[in-house]
């Protein structure tokens, strides 16, 4: 009974095979094989066919993509193996189009940029050139502005210098002797009203930047000056002094009695000190000077 059965399922195999070599036109098993594989190469190459049509798909216009589309339903695997060789050339065109184009974009956004750059260039050189220009204009202005200014302080120095008042040029006169050389001038700038004074360094000093002693010098410099001003009109009169030289050094009171000694040949100088260093510099450096010693009981 087993038997049977076996030979009953062998029976129905058999006819199963024998449908399949019908329907599939082939002689027998091998035949069969063969056109299995030929069935499955065909689909894997439909199955690339169409991932290539994709991609030219993706890189065609429109209106060119029927074209390919057309792919017979008939031909068999020679057909469809020529198809997919036309399509890998036509993708290899499209691609090679492509990179072409692309180039083409490249050298394009370079164009573009070097236009920018000298555009910009361009722009830049002319800002320069306008740049160049306004400084032009400003040297111009400056050099005028310039030689104007050299003008009004040469004429300043002038006033300063040849115009200053008699009483100031005699004033600066004595100053320097009583200083030694030290201050040089004394003068009242154009357009102001308070003195001042050159130092041989050419540094000008206000009085309220001297030293006490040099204040003193400059005092006694414009009290002198001021004397021989008022002569012209009332004629030599003594000069009193009492103790001017209690804020002077031995240095500066050696000047000033060497200045009274050589003024004293057109003027009078009544000199009272309590001081018996005075009246010994007096003795040693003004020795036409007569000195008369008082008693201080009377």
């Amino acid at each position: 009974q087993e038997r049977g059965r076996d030979e009953l399922r062998l029976r129905s195999a058999d006819g199963r095979l024998q449908e399949l070599l019908r329907r599939a036109a082939a002689a027998d098993g091998e035949q069969l094989r063969a056109k299995e594989k030929q069935r499955q190469e065909r689909a894997a190459l439909s199955e690339e066919y169409l991932r290539l049509q994709a991609k030219v798909d993706a890189l065609l216009p429109e209106e060119r993509r029927d074209e390919l589309h057309a792919v017979p339903a008939a031909g068999g695997q020679e057909a469809l193996e020529r198809q997919l060789a036309e399509a890998r050339e036509q993708q290899r065109q499209l691609e090679a189009e492509r990179d072409a184009l692309n180039q083409r974009i490249g050298s394009v956004q370079r164009q573009l940029q070097e236009l920018s750059a000298a555009e910009a260039r361009a722009a830049l050189r002319q800002q320069l050139l306008e740049e160049e220009e306004s400084m032009k204009r400003l040297a111009r202005s400056w050099i005028t502005q310039a030689l104007a200014k050299s003008l009004i302080e040469r004429t300043k120095q002038h006033y300063e210098q040849q115009r200053q008042p008699h009483v100031l040029r005699t004033a600066s006169r004595y100053l320097e002797a009583l200083t030694a050389g030290r201050y040089t001038k004394v003068l009242s700038p154009f357009g102001q009203s308070e003195l001042l004074v050159d130092r041989f360094d050419g540094e000008r000093l206000v009085p309220a930047e001297l030293s006490r002693g040099t204040a003193e010098q400059l005092y006694l410099a414009m009290r002198l000056a001021l004397a021989d001003e008022m002569a012209k009109t009332t004629g030599m009169l003594p000069i009193v002094m009492d103790d001017i030289f209690v804020n002077f050094d031995e240095r500066r009171t050696e000047n000033a009695i060497k200045l009274l000694s050589e003024l004293s040949e057109n003027r009078q100088f009544l000199l009272f000190t309590c001081h018996a260093r005075i009246v010994t510099m007096v003795e040693r450096h003004a020795p036409k000077a007569g000195i008369v010693r008082l008693d201080h009981s009377s």
